[in-house]
């Protein structure tokens, strides 16, 4: 019996036989292009190949950049997401850390400024983004299609959703990285969205200025803890979060689908 698919909500693919639901596909969209699935539910594995061929479809008519699927150990294997187009990307390794006591700010190396990221404007934002993505180790095969800020969309302004949890650097009047974070609403664990810096002040703790000073504001410390995802290929992000106590709790792998005709 062929299948029907429905469309109850922008972000959601049913999947239909008989009038009964045999497969679900939900996604969260990122700055209005890109998307990553939070959600995949099939009966078997015709309803998953099927499923996976017409959200293709849907993505490809939505004329989003990129989609994200995370997959997790228990999953099964991916060989009907290759056949629609997907890639194996990368593995992300999930840190976390608990949190107490954090411990003071870092003294701004010579030269630096922080600010909140409310004090940049949105093309200051958009260019100070991309500008960090310069040689990028986390998902570089990105770098093409990812859109203005790249944030899920509810923290797409974190200068007026949280910005508390958001601060810029500025080294002689120019903007040269940012760290974009958020607390759950329950308060209990605390999230680091982006941090990033222009390759010009690698290496001379502006990352680590940053980081320091978003685990030291007052809701960050005020939670439970703190985690972040990282690309395993990212070595020296992943040294930057083990130094500051961050400990692996958990990986999974991505797999992507790149819309060729909107990069």
């Amino acid at each position: 019996m062929t299948l029907d698919f429905s469309r109850p909500h922008p972000t959601t693919l049913v999947a239909l036989r008989a009038g009964r639901e045999v497969g679900r596909w939900t996604w969260e969209v990122l700055d209005g292009a890109t998307a990553v699935v939070s959600l995949t539910r099939f009966d078997t594995a015709a309803v998953e190949t099927e499923l996976a061929r017409t959200a293709v479809e849907v993505f490809r008519e939505e004329g989003y950049r990129y989609v994200q699927l995370p997959i997790h150990e228990e999953a099964t294997d991916a060989n009907h997401l290759i056949a629609v187009g997907f890639r194996n990307l990368t593995t992300l390794t999930e840190y976390r850390r608990s949190s107490t006591a954090a411990p003071p700010p870092r003294p701004l190396p010579a030269g630096l400024r922080l600010e909140p990221i409310g004090d940049l404007n949105d093309d200051e934002l958009s260019r100070l983004w991309h500008a960090t993505l310069i040689g990028t180790l986390d998902c570089p095969e990105l770098n093409a299609c990812r859109g203005p800020t790249g944030l899920p969309a509810g923290f797409a302004d974190p200068r007026i959703e949280q910005p508390e949890t958001a601060f810029a650097v500025r080294m002689h009047g120019e903007s040269v990285g940012l760290i974009i974070g958020a607390v759950h609403s329950d308060e209990s664990f605390a999230a680091i969205l982006y941090l990033g810096v222009i390759p010009a002040v690698r290496r001379i703790g502006a990352a680590t200025a940053l980081l320091s000073h978003f685990l030291s504001s007052t809701r960050v410390a005020s939670a439970l803890g703190c985690t972040v995802t990282v690309d395993v290929r990212n070595v020296p992000a992943r040294r930057l979060y083990e130094r500051n106590r961050f400990r692996p709790c958990g990986s999974y792998r991505i797999s992507v689908w790149i819309n060729s005709s909107a990069t």
